[in-house]
C-alpha cells in the first residue's frame, strides 16, 4: 500500500505545471532512459544522468514500462522518478518476475502457492560534480538503492 501511495505522490507531482522541463534543456535521448530499477540509464547499468530533461533550474520526471519475456520467464517493471534542478533524483520501481516454469518444477517438494518474485526499489542519486558534455571529466554521481522482496515463499524454496 505504502509503494503505491508512493507512486501516486510521484505522477501526481509530474502532473504539475511546475514538474515540467523547458525542451532543449538537455541532451537529447538522455532523459528518458531507465534501468531496470528506475533510476537513469541504460538497461542493467545506472547512469551519472540523472532522468529527465530538467536543468539545474528546473524540476522534472519519468515514468517507465518494461517488459521482457523468454520461454520460461517473464520480467514487467514499473517506474517513477522525480529529477530537482538536475542535482538529486528520487525513483521508486517494482518489479514483477513470472516463475512458472521454476515454480512448476519445485512444486514437488515445496507449498508454492505464488508464481512470481515481487521486489520494491527505491532509490536516490545525488550529482557530486562535473557535466556530462561541458566538463573535461564527465559527470560523477553517487546514489544508493533499497530493495525489498515483497514475499520470500520462492526465494526460501
Amino acid at each position: 500500500m505504502t509503494y503505491r501511495l508512493l507512486m501516486l505522490a510521484m505522477v501526481v507531482s509530474l502532473a504539475c505545471p511546475s514538474a515540467s522541463a523547458a525542451i532543449g534543456s538537455r541532451i537529447w535521448a538522455t532523459g528518458g532512459v531507465s534501468t531496470i530499477e528506475g533510476s537513469a540509464g541504460g538497461g542493467l547499468v545506472p547512469w551519472a544522468l540523472l532522468g529527465s530533461y530538467a536543468s539545474d533550474q528546473e524540476w522534472g520526471g519519468t515514468l517507465a514500462l518494461s517488459r521482457a519475456e523468454t520461454d520460461d520467464y517473464s520480467l514487467s517493471v514499473t517506474g517513477a522518478g522525480l529529477n530537482w534542478n538536475n542535482r538529486v533524483e528520487l525513483t521508486l520501481a517494482r518489479q514483477s518476475l513470472d516463475l512458472d516454469a521454476l515454480v512448476f518444477a519445485l512444486k514437488d517438494g515445496f507449498d508454492l502457492e505464488q508464481d512470481e518474485l515481487n521486489q520494491d526499489i527505491i532509490g536516490a542519486k545525488v550529482r557530486l560534480v562535473g557535466d556530462v558534455l561541458y566538463s573535461p571529466w564527465g559527470q560523477w554521481s553517487a546514489g544508493v538503492q533499497y530493495k525489498r522482496q515483497r514475499d520470500f515463499t520462492v526465494p526460501e524454496a
